[in-house]
Order: structure tokens, then C-alpha cells, then sequence
């Protein structure tokens, strides 16, 4: 595993590199495979929740992730698991959300904008945080880039 990701959670860890390498395979018929266009490519906003300091604070942690989902350019990752049988959808993540570039805005802005609303809604200073909230981005084969927000909830 990239030293990059080695703040989170080893599901997390392990899906973050089966998004990259899906990712890279679904873009690999461009003329150049070695050659990224990291500015096509999605990003990542990760979230590491605390559980009991939603429940403390008596919110939903499925109307957090509502929010997140109103904006466009942004969907839960689908996880998939594979079987004897085939490969299994599973229900999305409610942890990694893939932000795409849109009409309206690219990644970056989507990251910020989703990060300033929540901000907004649910930051109490002098509270225990909900969670940390991380972007992450392939730079090249094997790195991420790992930006945290911080003071989000």
C-alpha cells in the first residue's frame, strides 16, 4: 500500500487502489497508456466517520451523505465484490464519494463546494468532530495525493 494512504482504514486503503486501477484500465485505450490526463480522471472525497459523535449529536449520517450526493458531479462508490459465482454489487458507499469534472465546475471546485456546505451546516466549534473528510487524487502510478479538510463537522 502507498505510504499516502496509510492514515486510513484498510477496507478504505483497499478500495481507494480498486478505484485507481479500474480507472486507469476504463482509460487505457487512448493512444499513450503511459500518459495520464489527471485532469479527465475523477477524484476521491473520502470520509472517516465517528460514529458516536454523530449519535451524540443526534444526526442522521444518511442525511449527511444526502447532501453530499445533491451535487452534481458527485456519486457514491459502487463496491463490488467478487465470488465464486461472479462479481456482487453492493450497496454504495456511504464513506467514498467519486467527484467527477462537470459543465458547471471541475473536481476541485465540487470538493471545495461540497466541503463549505457541510461547513455550514453541521461545523459546532467546540464539539467533538463528526469525522474527517479527505481528498484524494491520483497523481501518478501507485501515489495519492491526500489533501485533508479540516474543522468540516
Amino acid at each position: 500500500m502507498p505510504d499516502s494512504l496509510a492514515r486510513f482504514k484498510k477496507e478504505i486503503q483497499k478500495n481507494i487502489i480498486e478505484w485507481f486501477e479500474t480507472t486507469k484500465n476504463n482509460n487505457n485505450d487512448r493512444n499513450d497508456p503511459e500518459e495520464d490526463d489527471y485532469n479527465i480522471d475523477p477524484s476521491l472525497l473520502v470520509i472517516e466517520w465517528d460514529d458516536n459523535a454523530i449519535r451524540n449529536r443526534g444526526i442522521q449520517k444518511n442525511n449527511i451523505i444526502a447532501v453530499i450526493q445533491g451535487f452534481n458531479g458527485c456519486q457514491p462508490l459502487q463496491r463490488n465484490i467478487d465470488t465464486n459465482v461472479g462479481t456482487n454489487n453492493v450497496a454504495p458507499s456511504g464513506s467514498i464519494f467519486i467527484i467527477t469534472d462537470t459543465r458547471t465546475a471541475d473536481k476541485r471546485q465540487i470538493a471545495e463546494d461540497i466541503v463549505l456546505l457541510l461547513r455550514q451546516m453541521y461545523f459546532q466549534r467546540g464539539t467533538v468532530s463528526m469525522g474527517r473528510v479527505y481528498e484524494v487524487e491520483a497523481t501518478r502510478k501507485g501515489f495519492f495525493d491526500v489533501k485533508e479538510f479540516r474543522e468540516v463537522f
